[in-house]
C-alpha cells in the first residue's frame, strides 16, 4: 500500500509541478545565490527542516543525494535542495526506506525523460504534418526550397 501511495505521490508532484520547499528556505538558498554562494550547510538544512543531520548523511551514503566539502563542512548544494525535500516528505510521511526512495527517484527520472521524449517526438509530428499538408496542396517544390533555407 505504501508503495501505491508513493507512486500517488510521485506521479501528482510530477503534474503539480510545485516543489516542496519552505519559503524562507528558498529566499535564503537566493540569498546565497546572490552572493555566488550555491550550497547550504547540511546542519542548517537540518536545522530550518526538524531533523537529524545524520538522516542526511545516510541518504548521502546510499547516493540519494550529493553532499559536497565546503570549508571543511558537509554542504548541500543548491541543486539538490527540492530532491532532498522530496525524499524526506516520502520518507516521513509515508514511511519509505532508502531503497524505495531510490526506486521512486529512478520512477521520477524515467517519467521525466519519457515526457521529454514525448514533447520531441510531438513537436516532430507537428513538423511533419505540416510538411505533409504543403505537399497535398501542390507545394512540394517550394518545402524543399524551405528547407534548404533553414
Amino acid at each position: 500500500m505504501q508503495i501505491a501511495k508513493a507512486v500517488c505521490w510521485l506521479i501528482s508532484d510530477f503534474f503539480a509541478a510545485k516543489p516542496y520547499c519552505f519559503q524562507s528556505l528558498r529566499s535564503y538558498v537566493l540569498r546565497l545565490a546572490s552572493k555566488n554562494m550555491n550550497y547550504i550547510a547540511i546542519e542548517e538544512f537540518c536545522t530550518h527542516h526538524g531533523i537529524q543531520v545524520t538522516l542526511i548523511r545516510e541518504f548521502a551514503d546510499f547516493g540519494l543525494v550529493q553532499l559536497q566539502e565546503q570549508e571543511q563542512k558537509a554542504v548541500l548544494p543548491a541543486g539538490e535542495i527540492e530532491k532532498l525535500e522530496r525524499l524526506l516528505r516520502l520518507h516521513s510521511e509515508l514511511g519509505i526506506n532508502k531503497e524505495g526512495l531510490e526506486i521512486i527517484l529512478n520512477m521520477r527520472d524515467q517519467l521525466l525523460n519519457l515526457n521529454s521524449e514525448l514533447e520531441t517526438i510531438r513537436y516532430r509530428l507537428q513538423q511533419l504534418e505540416k510538411e505533409q499538408d504543403l505537399k497535398l496542396f501542390g507545394l512540394g517544390d517550394k518545402v524543399n526550397d524551405l528547407e534548404g533555407e533553414v
